[in-house]
């Protein structure tokens, strides 16, 4: 039967007493285990062939680890050069959507384009806060006959960006001999704007109107900021979000690089 030796019931054996300059540990105190343990230790250093043994041991040791660490330090520069890449994907499609949304926002803060009708006469119209330029939704846009002008031709309500189409017949044209006007009015019919028209059949025209803002428009006017708020944080938000990216990649580079930097320093080391 085997002997088990149990190092709990050890006393605790003092190593200081090791001498390194004969590697001789018959010098440490201690109790059955240690003394048989360092009995080994010495007839294994005694013997005339450990160097050799040792020294063997080494040399292979090297060539196991020595390739693997230089795969492993393949595999963090990859990663590294892999983080710029994927850095440099990420940022230029924020960017481009970056660039979609001022587009849109330009697009949006310019009178619409209607393409011509051949059957009717249409009127792109804008109506814009006087002092910010500012696009207002929801005001009420209409064409009339300039003689009947509480009657409306054509009606829209301007959207987002304060922006409207409306249009006329080459009836409703003909039978208004004296021309046409387009309006701006309040909810409760109160005009704000008006300027006479040209109408011609598969013909277009922009009318920008710029108004003041009274209290019957407050809620537009406050709609109105809130978009172009909305807007600007989006972007910014945008921003920021490309911000943290190139943070976290110049973190995950810096920690790829100082790991890489230790895998050099072991392969030095052994070779």
């Amino acid at each position: 039967m085997a002997t088990r030796f149990n190092l709990k019931d050890e006393p605790e054996s003092d190593w200081s007493k090791y001498d390194f300059r004969t590697w001789d540990p018959a010098k440490v105190p201690g109790g059955p285990t240690s003394t048989l343990i360092g009995s080994a230790f010495g007839s294994l250093i005694a013997s005339p062939d450990w160097p050799t043994n040792l020294a063997s041991g080494v040399s292979a040791l090297k060539k196991v680890l020595v390739p693997a660490l230089n795969s492993y330090g393949d595999t963090l520069r990859q990663t590294a050069s892999g983080l710029n890449s994927d850095l440099a994907d990420a940022t230029g499609a924020a960017q481009k959507q970056i660039s979609a949304l001022q587009e849109g926002f330009r697009s949006a803060s310019a009178p619409p384009q209607p393409k011509t009708d051949p059957s009717s006469y249409q009127v792109a119209a804008k109506v814009v806060e006087q002092e910010s330029k500012v696009g207002l939704p929801g005001i009420s846009v209409t064409i009339a006959d300039t003689r009947n002008p509480d009657v409306s031709l054509s009606s829209a309500t301007t959207d987002l960006a304060g922006n409207a189409i409306l249009k006329v017949t080459e009836r409703q044209i003909a039978e208004a001999e004296s021309g046409l006007v387009l309006q701006v009015v309040s909810p409760e019919g109160k005009e704000f704007f008006s300027a006479q028209l040209c109408p011609k059949l598969n013909q277009t025209e922009t009318v920008v109107a710029a108004i003041e803002t009274p209290s019957e428009l407050s809620q537009q006017r406050d709609l109105a900021k809130s978009v172009v708020s909305q807007q600007q944080d989006l972007i910014s938000s945008i921003t920021t979000h490309i911000d943290a990216m190139k943070t976290l990649n110049d973190q995950a580079k810096n920690d790829l690089l100082q790991e890489l930097d230790h895998v050099q320093g072991m392969i030095d080391d052994l070779k």
